[in-house]
């Protein structure tokens, strides 16, 4: 069937988990993460969207394969590089499979996450890596969920066609995708999610001044992305970009995701798919906060959870932080209950599971919850005074850890204050150690002001700082606690009196 955007309603479900690095693979239990039963081969696939400029759109298509006896030794070697023996026959007998698409990150390739999908194949599924073109252009949030629907429509014509080797090797009724950074931004797509117009401009235009000085698209321009979506799709009568969804998709991972902002909470609310999201605690490039925590706090009407692993922005191996048996885990548990029917893999997406892991955390703890509703207990530990006209320097020992400074007020004033990260990240050219949140309290403790951000597009500095610009605090008594999302860090917090403009 030739696939339209079309939007389809199911439950989303997602999962959160904090992991630790490098865990050692006898200090925790990973049953889905070994080989499966299954010989995997590849091959890549080229095709051409006449609908789009002849825009080409390859594929490597992993999946299971018949390896004959005289390879067995070439096999071995294969399996443990997870690069498989191109080419050769699929193993038919055991099909059809369920369809898994790996959308990559921004400027990435299809094979980047290999040490997790060559063994997923190995359980029985078939994996399509796309080869998104031209992914450091702007137009590309376009591209990628056509891309993706493109690739199921040539999958589908291989499937059906008597004379190709493999015909019947897929079942197009039980599809999956999984995408990491730019990659979960097609995965949300083809969740049902739908951008909000309104929602990216507003977004597109607080973001340039970071996408200008981190020079990530030099084409970037909202309305020209929108100019060159209207080529191809439509908007619908309730202002939101016609959906890009199939109705074989049946659920989908956001690995690390980026660009969830340009869907805004109405366009994220659309999403409609099992949806299982990971985010990085150290990922610097999509900040968990920004990324996986946003994707989950839009996803209203649904249940949904997150897993955390401490992990910097990558796949396995490259990421660094995070071994492949733990993703492999959670992925495979994922898809083997959505698209397999294993329904027994439920009890790896628990709390209970999660507690028997070394340093694994179940739930969106203080990291994640930078609105101050969502701390139960607001604890920080004392920093000393500030007054007016003064800066303090300090450090976030641990990831999560907030220091108050006393702060008093003779009388009313109209305050600048800002909470800067200070130390610059060893593998960020521009961006701070240290991603502040300040908070003010009252006399009794109360939180009445809190910030994550200042604007980005008065004052670019490279830093996501915190803080107010002309806030008007009456006379009394205050604590200005610095806190963060991620990591650790030195900072400076300052007090300053707002000047009226000459």
């Amino acid at each position: 069937m030739q696939r339209s955007f079309t939007f389809v309603l199911l439950i989303v479900v997602c999962f959160v988990v904090l992991a630790a690095p490098v865990l050692a693979q006898e200090d925790m239990s990973f049953p889905l993460a070994g080989r499966g039963p299954y010989d995997v081969s590849q091959r890549r696939l080229e095709f051409t969207d006449a609908s789009r400029d002849d825009r080409p759109v390859n594929i490597v298509l992993w999946y299971p394969a018949v390896v004959p006896s005289e390879l067995a030794d070439e096999l071995t070697r294969a399996v443990r590089a997870h690069l498989p023996i191109a080419d050769l026959a699929p193993n038919l007998e055991g099909g059809p499979y369920p369809l898994v698409l790996y959308s990559h990150d921004y400027g990435g390739t299809p094979t980047e996450f290999r040490s997790v999908l060559e063994p997923l194949v190995s359980h029985g599924f078939v994996v399509a890596g796309i080869d998104h073109r031209g992914t450091t252009s702007a137009m590309s949030y376009v591209d990628r969920p056509l891309d993706a629907l493109f690739t199921l429509d040539q999958l589908e014509a291989l499937n059906e066609d008597p004379q190709s080797d493999l015909a019947g090797l897929i079942d197009l009724e039980k599809v999956g995708a999984m995408g990491l950074g730019s990659g979960a931004y097609t995965t949300t797509a083809l969740s049902g999610a739908r951008i909000d117009p309104q929602a990216a401009s507003d977004f597109a235009e607080w973001i340039e001044p970071l996408i200008v000085g981190y020079s990530i698209f030099p084409d970037w321009s909202w309305s020209g992305i929108e100019n060159y979506h209207d080529q191809f799709a439509g908007t619908e009568s309730d202002g939101l970009w016609t959906a890009t969804t199939d109705p074989g998709t049946q659920a989908v991972i956001a690995y690390q995701p980026c660009g969830i902002d340009l869907f805004g909470a109405r366009g994220v609310a659309e999403a409609a798919v099992p949806t299982l999201i990971v985010g990085g605690t150290q990922d610097i490039a999509c900040d968990a906060e920004f990324g996986a925590g946003l994707l989950a706090n839009q996803l209203t009407g649904a249940e949904h959870q997150l897993v955390l692993l401490n992990s910097a922005h990558g796949p396995p191996l490259t990421g660094g932080t995070v071994a492949p048996d733990l993703v492999l885990q959670l992925v495979h548990a994922f898809l083997g209950m959505h698209l397999q029917g294993e329904a027994e893999n439920a009890v790896y997406l628990t709390e209970a599971y999660a507690n028997t892991l070394d340093q694994v955390e179940w739930g969106i703890g203080d990291f994640m919850a930078v609105d101050p509703a969502n701390i139960r207990d607001f604890t920080f530990s004392e920093g000393g005074s500030i007054g007016l006209g003064e800066s303090v320097a300090g450090i976030v020992e641990t990831a999560g850890d907030r220091i108050g400074y006393d702060l008093s007020l003779a009388e009313g004033n109209l305050l600048n204050l800002t909470a800067h990260g200070t130390g610059r990240r060893t593998d960020s050219p521009i961006f701070s150690q240290f991603d502040p949140v300040l908070y003010i309290l009252n006399d009794q403790g109360e939180v009445v002001f809190w910030s994550d951000e200042l604007s980005l597009a008065d004052n670019f500095s490279g830093n996501l700082d915190a803080g107010f610009e002309s806030l008007d605090l009456p006379a009394g008594d205050y604590t200005l606690v610095v806190g963060g999302f991620r990591m650790a860090g030195p900072y400076e917090l300052t007090v300053e009196e707002a000047r009226p403009a000459a």
